[in-house]
């Protein structure tokens, strides 16, 4: 699906909290309930609300701040 670059401060707070402490050539598959994610309530500004995001991720390089 490819890659992008994880800079920390415009994502989910489900997505950040499963990065934390992560190291390079970690593997994982992040599960985010909708309390994480987008939450629950539905609108055409919002369609993701309500659903379970999965995300599967390897950790490739780490940047210190």
């Amino acid at each position: 699906f490819g890659s992008q670059p994880y800079t920390g401060n415009s994502f989910i707070t489900g997505f950040t909290d499963a990065l934390v402490g992560q190291k390079v050539g970690t593997k994982l598959i992040v599960t985010i309930p909708p309390a994480l994610g987008y939450g629950a309530t539905k609108s055409a500004s919002n369609p993701l609300a309500g659903q379970t995001l999965v995300f599967v991720i390897q950790i490739v390089a780490t940047k210190a701040s």
